[in-house]
């Protein structure tokens, strides 16, 4: 199963509250699938692969209407999608084919690629330090290069000035399976008095 968007032209969401997407008892989800409930996408939409890869999103059971309508009105972010509903049919015939899945999704399962400069450069960076080590974010923002560092082994420091977007790094990392590597920071790195 591919882990992140850059090595796949289709991405998996399921639209259901992670109580639902995680457990057995209600059906657990399709190999590959990532896991944004619908009523936490304004937080969590920075999580989203970038827009030229189709998305197949997965309905709560009886809200097809209720997604449609939010993806209608968020079409300019996902010009290229599909809409399923989580059917007793649907899930009959994933576990028929093996494909499903239970628990939360594996660490590094990410929608997003790397930043290009990162992606370009990481590699040769860990072979002359001979691994991961520890890097600075300067700017983490909602923490996309944090995560896909910390994936990779590093110990992060990810500094920003807004508050907010540190809570959905933490959070990105926390649900990634981090916790004690990595260290935030909410700080301006404007030179002030002049």
């Amino acid at each position: 199963t591919p882990s992140a968007a850059s090595s796949t032209s289709i991405a998996l969401i399921d639209l259901r509250d992670r109580e639902m997407f995680q457990q057995e008892s209600t059906g657990g989800h399709l190999e590959g699938c990532y896991c944004i409930p619908l009523r936490e996408f304004g937080k969590h939409g920075f999580e989203t692969p970038p827009r030229h890869v189709h998305i197949v999103f997965f309905s709560p059971l009886g809200e097809v209407a209720k997604c449609q309508r939010f993806l209608t009105l968020h079409a300019r972010l996902f010009p290229s999608y599909s809409l399923l509903e989580y059917s007793k049919d649907l899930w009959r015939y994933a576990a028929s084919k093996g494909i499903l899945e239970f628990g939360p999704s594996p660490p590094g399962r990410l929608l997003f690629p790397m930043n290009p400069l990162l992606d370009q450069e990481i590699e040769r960076i860990e072979s002359s330090q001979g691994g991961a080590g520890m890097a600075l974010d300067i700017g983490c923002g909602s923490g996309r290069d944090v995560v896909r560092l910390l994936c990779r082994g590093w110990t992060v420091f990810g500094i920003d000035n807004m508050q907010k977007a540190l809570d959905r790094c933490q959070d990105l990392a926390t649900r990634q399976g981090f916790q004690n590597e990595l260290y935030t920071i909410c700080v301006s790195l404007k030179e002030t008095g002049s």
